[in-house]
């Protein structure tokens, strides 16, 4: 009887050093002694023409503090010492609101700390090379979904919400287009009541139907009244804000110009993209 050929793919991760040679050449001169590497750099010099020896003179008088980049070290310290303390910005004409809706990344979700540029470097280059599994918003979700205490039919509606969200987070769809896919039309009470539900899980302001839900479910979880004047603003003055028009936003609603300031602060940390953090993939 003839032996079956078959064909196996196999797919292995493995860790391999690589000895460059820069490394053998460090590992070399360590195992030396002096006496032994003065010996070995004579023989380079001579072998190697291009090779230059280069003899630095001791100089006299007392030591000089290292410099960097021809600066002294020690003057360059009390230099940075004497600097005041930049002051963080203030006032409200200096958000761009429109840049916030598009480019904008929450430090509560993205950051990634205050280190060194040389630990930072060396922590990239070793995430770099390890295959990491994206949690993905629908997959969150429908975590969030299965330990509720909804009923099947509201998670099968819930789970149909989730299905319909796009990658920001956002519902694009009607309340009624929902009731109607998911068989409980013309009942849409029970889509508006999981979708209330849903907005209460993580990420905070996700199955928002536009910004401003999204901003003023962010408000509501944050402790903040529906009649307080940053969900005023949201819910009311959105494009104004937009617009950066803050002393007609001042006389529309009453108030001072410096509350119309304190209440942008605490719109500006809020996330106008839920889903942003969010992988689209399964691994990266």
């Amino acid at each position: 009887m003839a032996q079956d050929a078959r064909i196996v793919l196999q797919q292995r991760l493995s860790q391999q050093l690589v000895m460059t040679p820069q490394l053998r050449q460090a590992i070399k001169i360590l195992q030396v002694s002096r006496a032994e590497l003065e010996t070995l750099i004579d023989q380079e010099l001579t072998e190697n023409p291009v090779l230059e020896e280069n003899i630095d003179e001791k100089l006299e008088g007392p030591a000089e503090v290292p410099t960097v980049d021809g600066q002294n070290g020690a003057e360059e310290y009390a230099a940075e010492a004497e600097k005041p303390e930049v002051e963080a910005a203030s006032t409200v004409g200096e958000i761009d609101w429109k840049e916030y809706a598009e480019n904008y990344s929450n430090d509560i979700h993205g950051s990634t700390g205050h280190g060194s540029g040389g630990d930072d470097d060396d922590r990239r280059a070793a995430l770099e090379n390890v295959l990491v599994k994206r949690t993905l918003l629908p997959d969150h979700l429908m975590w969030q979904l299965r330990l509720s205490d909804l009923s099947d039919q509201e998670k099968e509606v819930g789970a149909l919400i989730i299905g319909s969200l796009d990658k920001d987070g956002f519902l694009p769809l009607q309340l009624e287009e929902v009731a109607f896919l998911a068989d409980t039309w013309p009942d849409v009470e029970i889509v508006e009541r999981v979708l209330g539900r849903l907005q209460d899980f993580d990420p905070p302001g996700v199955a928002a139907r536009g910004l401003a839900e999204c901003l003023l479910i962010q408000l509501r979880q944050l402790g903040l009244a529906d009649d307080a004047l940053p969900a005023r603003i949201v819910r009311d003055y959105l494009p104004m804000l937009e617009s950066r028009r803050f002393d007609r936003l001042a006389r529309e609603l009453g108030v001072p110009i410096e509350l119309i300031a304190e209440a942008t602060k605490v719109i500006s940390v809020l996330e106008p993209k839920p889903g942003r953090d969010f992988g689209d993939s399964d691994t990266r």
